[in-house]
């Protein structure tokens, strides 16, 4: 969890008006579930009906893709690699009368991704969920106020 309040105030001469920095946030799964109970096909399977079904032309391959399922599954378990999940947070400076109040909003996120996916793969979930929290923004522009009695 991070320590940042989710609001905080600042006096400011900047002029009014809502300034947004997005961060990339990548946090720990906590699913415990192995890498092949959360892939059906994981496992390279002779059966038709699996989800990991090679097929006749792909079948000279399968003792090599089932080595490497192995060595994939030993690696975890090793904790040489595990599933993260990407976020994106929006740190909000909204600035009224030289009054500034920060607020920070995260994304749902995309969880299950495979640690050493690579920068490219989590650039690209990230940039998906700034577009969700983009959309989070401009849902706040048409608010439906309700007073908690």
């Amino acid at each position: 969890m991070s320590s940042t309040p989710r609001y905080s105030h600042a006096d400011t001469k900047r002029p009014d008006g809502c300034y947004v920095q997005f961060a990339r946030v990548i946090l720990d799964d906590d699913n415990p579930e192995p890498p092949d109970a959360r892939d059906d096909g994981f496992w390279p399977s002779r059966d038709p009906n699996a989800a990991g079904y090679v097929g006749e032309k792909e079948l000279p391959n399968y003792t090599a893709w089932r080595a490497k399922a192995r060595e994939r599954m030993d690696a975890w378990k090793r904790g040489d690699w595990g599933y993260v999940g990407v976020r994106a947070r929006a740190n909000c400076f909204i600035v009224r009368n030289g009054m500034g109040t920060y607020v920070s909003i995260e994304s749902g996120g995309v969880w299950g991704i495979e640690s050493d996916a690579g920068d490219d793969y989590l650039n690209q979930n990230y940039r998906e969920q700034i577009a969700e929290v983009k959309d989070l923004i401009a849902a706040m522009a048409n608010p439906t106020y309700e007073e908690v009695k």
